[in-house]
């Protein structure tokens, strides 16, 4: 099978680890050869392809610079014909004439890179000379419209912001790459304006304003070479040293927004791994942010459930970057899975649900809440041949409690989340989790526990079973609030078929609005799951029909009469409907 990204956890075209002594026993990892530690002492190799590699890198990004650049440049036409009209001036033909112009040097770079890659001198030099023509270009515009007066003075910075994040440099290169354009800007508008019989004179406001914009691009020039110089330089040395403590970095496998991961090859043991490499800890960040990485990352490793993904080892370089080794997996994500495939067999969506509810219930009993269940971090994998065993991935955002609780604890106790705490709508940036997943007392701004996890292990079996999230809004905020306050369809609603009222009703009750009715920890779930595949059981073999299938919202009479074959007192319990 070909490589498939999942989410934490990585897919090679092999089963993970050929070691058997890996995946048996409560140890399965020497002590001595994998010991979280946080001291970065590796080889320090380069690579002799580094620089071709790189120019290869550009010469791509370049080219998709030039086709969004292309697109945007052209997108603001209306924008122009609406300025000039509104400002009673002439000039919309000429606004029009100067922007297809300026396109044509875009499409030009771009099939010219299609074709070859140039020099590095060369790309360098055709990069500059593109972008500070769209730079005079712009500044055409603003002679047009009132020369150092324009309100388009401000137009250079979204041309050097956009260049300066798309294409990182080092400084020594970033820096000429960006002041062309700006010189290009003001000397084009300079001379223009002094040439414009169109242009107002300059008055001391006139001057001020320049002055001001003068300040804040050069402020911008200072923050993006910097900036892009910090960038290129993580990503130089990460394939120079190509070693990250005892692991030397293969091949890369993807990059989120919370990290990269490597195929990474353990120098000691001789096995692969996948290995996720954080950002750099800012300035300031200081020993509380590793500290708390440490706390969640070595409570993870003491997860020993098969349906948890394995992390082996941690660390955290001398340069601040925070990284940890996990198994290296074969197969394809949930969502991934559904895409393909589109809803689930009801037997086989709880089958695969009842492995992630157990893996939960096992970080639940350590004090550990996932907080961001979703099908991306669902890997179905397939070890050694197996088919459907799946894998709990990327446990980044887990909250750890401050004292786990013990298996015999109350099941719905909540816990104490020390990176997490209550806060208004007001703080919507403290809310963690994927919104199309996240539970309605978190939506709401409040504290998660375990039974977040359950509402979220809802939405999961709702798009297996449906190949659609239970709510799609286009705006985030109506997404929350459809979370925090909406009654779900049920799942039947959104097929041609209805399915078992039994597997409805555990969607609906996985997706109460209150978490007191939901299933009080995941050791429930996974015991209405069981019921809910006897059930399905007795049914195929009594050849039974809907008829013999309770309502979602039946009484508690004909539920019993229903289920006295096949259940007890608590299984009954187990499928009665959220209030």
């Amino acid at each position: 099978m070909g490589e498939q990204q999942g989410s934490g956890v990585w897919a090679r075209g092999r089963t993970m680890l050929d070691s058997p002594d890996w995946a048996a026993g409560p140890e399965p990892v020497p002590n001595e050869a994998l010991a979280p530690h946080r001291v970065l002492e590796g080889d320090t190799r380069w690579s002799h392809s580094y620089e071709r590699d790189e120019l290869s890198a550009r010469a791509a990004r370049l080219r998709k610079v030039m086709v969004v650049g292309a697109l945007a440049w052209l997108s603001f036409l209306p924008t122009d014909l609406v300025f000039n009209s509104l400002r009673g001036a002439d000039h919309g033909l000429t606004f029009v004439v100067i922007r297809l112009i300026a396109t044509l040097p875009l499409l030009m770079l771009w099939l010219h890179l299609a074709r070859r890659t140039p020099s590095r001198v060369g790309l360098l030099v055709l990069e500059g000379l593109v972008v500070s023509q769209i730079a005079g270009a712009t500044a055409l515009l603003g002679v047009f419209s009132g020369g150092l007066s324009s309100p388009l003075l401000a137009a250079l910075l979204p041309i050097l912001v956009v260049r300066a994040i798309a294409i990182p440099d080092d400084w020594r290169r970033g820096l000429p790459l960006v002041c062309a354009p700006a010189v290009t800007f003001w000397l084009v508008l300079g001379v223009g304006s002094a040439l414009s019989s169109a242009a107002p004179p300059i008055d001391p406001a006139t001057l001020a304003a320049v002055i001001l914009h003068l300040g804040m691009q050069a402020v911008t020039i200072a923050m993006i070479t910097i900036g892009g110089h910090v960038a290129w330089d993580v990503r130089r040395n990460l394939y120079k040293a190509r070693t990250v403590g005892r692991y030397e970095l293969l091949r890369p496998l993807g990059r989120k927004a919370m990290g990269e991961v490597w195929v990474a090859w353990h120098q000691g043991l001789h096995l692969e791994l996948a290995l996720k490499i954080l950002p750099i800890l800012p300035t300031g960040a200081g020993e509380g942010a590793v500290a708390r990485f440490e706390r969640e990352v070595a409570a993870t490793t003491k997860l020993r459930h098969p349906n948890t993904v394995r992390v082996y080892d941690f660390g955290l370089t001398p340069d601040g970057l925070l990284y940890y080794a996990m198994e290296l997996l074969e197969g394809e994500t949930l969502a991934e899975l559904v895409e393909r495939e589109g809803p689930l067999p009801i037997t086989r969506a709880l089958s695969l649900l009842r492995q992630v509810a157990r893996a939960l219930d096992e970080a639940h009993q350590h004090g550990i809440v996932h907080r961001d269940i979703k099908p991306e971090n669902l890997f179905v994998s397939t070890p050694a041949g197996e088919r459907d065993v799946m894998k709990v991935l990327d446990f980044g955002v887990a909250s750890v409690a401050a004292t786990p609780r013990s298996a015999n604890s109350g099941a719905g106790q909540s816990l104490r989340l020390s990176p997490s705490r209550p806060h208004g709508p007001a703080q919507p940036i403290e809310r963690v989790g994927t919104p199309l997943y996240i539970s309605p007392e978190v939506a709401r701004g409040g504290v998660a526990d375990p039974r977040s996890d359950i509402y979220a292990l809802g939405c999961v079996l709702y798009f297996m079973l449906t190949a659609s999230p239970v709510f799609v809004e286009r705006d985030l905020q109506a997404l929350l609030r459809a979370h925090a306050e909406q009654q779900p369809a049920p799942p039947s609603t959104l097929l041609s078929a209805a399915l078992p009222d039994y597997v409805e009703t555990l969607v609906m009750r996985c997706l109460a609005k209150d978490p007191e009715q939901r299933y009080a920890d995941a050791d429930a779930l996974v015991r209405a799951i069981d019921l809910c595949l006897r059930l399905g059981r007795n049914d195929r073999l009594r050849g039974g029909g809907e008829s013999q299938q309770p309502r979602v919202r039946t009484s508690r009479a004909q539920l019993e009469e229903w289920a006295k074959h096949s259940s007890t007192e608590t299984d009954i319990d187990l499928l009665g409907a959220p209030d």
